[in-house]
């Protein structure tokens, strides 16, 4: 699978996908088994606007749309007719918006369980394959002569090195590509948790669907400020985060969520991520650096084939003094909830109440 491209510059020839959402970080692990974890989130799970197939507008309706997307503009006269999505995330947006039809291919197929109300449509889509190893197969994703790329980790997801089709090679047979924009770069470390919605409207303004794209981020905007009026006023909790399979051998140094959109997902949860300041994405972290943190919550992001539970119980004997050893506080978040997309409010509302209990109890 892909995930963000070129986090750091080492092992990433070993695998190929971290839940697709760790493309460039993957150049630090080594022997890593990841397919994201089922999820069964039931009616409480992602915002719910009218998910009807599209219907192409009327014959001179369309308004032109021009727009920047990871430093590439993007003109668009007539609304995209044969879209690939490079992974779940963005199929998930696809679906939710109802462009169903458009869709001619996507990348790796359901990697996670799909959400009840997209699994009957996920047994109709056209899976290209790959796998976490390899990436679908260059030929077949030419052969599908798409107009449009909805790409889920633009940093990592057309790197040549790993027989990926490439941008230009996009570009060559008329397929414009729009990029999630928290992953435009390895370490977009200034990137906001809120630039989802500018994703979907964005995709809103390209298929002319823009009073559906508006619905959807209204209501996943609506729950992430419920949670921030609840927490108004309310100290941050100090917090780090970490991938579980980065401890696979229990070995320093240890990969940790440093800068970028994943620290903002925690600030509006009430978190304070202590390697906030960390000029990387996955800043790498010595046991002496760790050992002088004090967060009061270890914040664990789990990925199938690791290990949450030897990493949490790890992390209590060899740092017995840090407070969430002390205090036997941890929060497990699945990997497939971790990524941008819909389910970001799910993950604001579920590290809030584990962060804050005494708010929500």
């Amino acid at each position: 699978m892909k995930r963000r491209g070129d986090v750091m510059n080492t092992n990433r020839k070993t695998i190929m996908d971290i839940s697709r959402s760790r493309q460039h970080f993957l150049h630090t692990i080594v022997s890593i088994f990841l397919a994201l974890l089922t999820l069964q989130l039931a009616a409480c799970g992602i915002p719910q606007p009218n998910s009807k197939q599209s219907a192409p507008p009327e014959p001179g309706t369309y308004k032109p749309v021009t727009l920047q997307n990871c430093g590439h503009t993007l003109i668009f006269t007539k609304p995209p007719e044969r879209v690939i999505s490079t992974y779940q995330t963005t199929t998930d947006i696809l679906l939710k918006l109802g462009l169903e039809k458009h869709i001619v291919g996507i990348y790796f197929g359901s990697v996670y369980q799909p959400q009840p109300e997209f699994d009957a449509q996920y047994k109709h889509l056209n899976d290209l394959g790959g796998s976490m190893l390899t990436v679908p197969p260059k030929e077949k994703v030419l052969s599908l002569h798409a107009d449009f790329v909805f790409s889920a980790y633009p940093a990592g997801d057309f790197l040549a090195s790993y027989g990926s089709v490439t941008q230009e090679q996009f570009n060559a047979i008329g397929a414009q590509i729009y990029g999630m924009s928290g992953e435009c770069a390895p370490d977009s470390i200034h990137v906001q948790a809120t630039s989802v919605y500018e994703d979907i409207l964005n995709i809103g303004r390209i298929f002319s669907i823009e009073a559906r794209a508006q619905t959807l981020v209204n209501s996943m905007r609506a729950r992430v400020e419920a949670i921030q009026k609840r927490l108004a006023h309310r100290p941050l909790t100090p917090v780090i985060a970490m991938p579980d399979f980065s401890a696979t051998q229990m070995q320093p140094p240890f990969t940790f969520i440093g800068a970028g959109i994943y620290t903002d997902i925690l600030r509006l949860a009430g978190g304070n991520n202590l390697f906030a300041a960390q000029n990387q994405t996955y800043p790498s972290i010595s046991q002496e650096a760790l050992a002088i943190q004090k967060p009061e919550v270890y914040v664990l992001i789990h990925y199938k084939d690791a290990d949450a539970a030897r990493l949490t119980s790890y992390l209590f004997t060899t740092y017995p003094n840090i407070p969430a050893s002390r205090q036997h506080r941890t929060i497990t978040i699945e990997a497939n909830q971790w990524d941008i997309g819909l389910f970001m409010p799910n993950t604001v509302e579920t590290l809030a109440h584990t962060l804050h209990p005494e708010v929500f109890a």
